[in-house]
């Protein structure tokens, strides 16, 4: 009788402990959007998409700056942020000002003009607040973007930070589309 109590206790243990992985793993799961930096996964709540216009002496197409960023930033119709939070920066050449071309975007640093389906800048920030941050430049990726209607499919493989720590990120949704065009001067973040 010792023997199956102990049976017994061992397959209850044994139970517990998988139903508490398997309720991790999915909550780990429901995640949808979000940017990994060396391991560590930061939730994406929302992305925007700033339109600089196009300007054929420095780059091919149209400048369209990618953000995702987490919950705690709010970002206006002009582009200003307030808050506290993260956030992912691209700086893409897209061959459309209203949205991102679908298509596979390398980072290119080296070219004098960058041509469409390229970004040239791209960093992140993991303690971004009001007037205090610090950005971390990428040195290597791969965006693929696939775009459905007004829904984008964003993907960042093979980034490589300034410190050679991987970067990959995800993006399923709408973006928030700012016309910046008209401004005089750029300033990013």
């Amino acid at each position: 009788m010792k023997n199956l109590m102990r049976i017994f206790t061992g397959i209850l243990v044994l139970s517990l402990i998988l139903v508490s992985c398997k309720k991790d793993k999915d909550k780990e799961d429901t995640v949808k959007n979000y940017f990994i930096v060396d391991g560590t996964k930061y939730e994406v709540s929302f992305g925007t998409l700033e339109n600089y216009g196009t300007d054929p002496g420095y780059y091919e197409g149209y400048n369209l700056d990618l953000y995702l960023i987490t919950s705690g930033i709010d970002v206006d119709v002009d582009g200003d942020w307030t808050g506290t939070g993260k956030a992912l920066y691209f700086e893409m050449y897209s061959t459309n000002a209203a949205y991102l071309t679908s298509g596979e975007y390398t980072y290119d640093l080296v070219s004098d003009i960058p041509p469409t389906f390229t970004f040239d800048f791209s960093d992140y920030c993991l303690n971004w607040t009001t007037g205090s941050n610090t950005w971390v430049y990428l040195v290597s990726g791969t965006v693929t973007v696939a775009k459905s209607g007004s829904t984008y499919t964003i993907d960042l493989t093979g980034g490589i930070n300034q410190n050679a720590k991987t970067v990959t990120a995800h993006f399923s949704g709408p973006l928030q589309y700012i016309d910046s065009s008209k401004k005089s001067a750029k300033t990013r973040h």
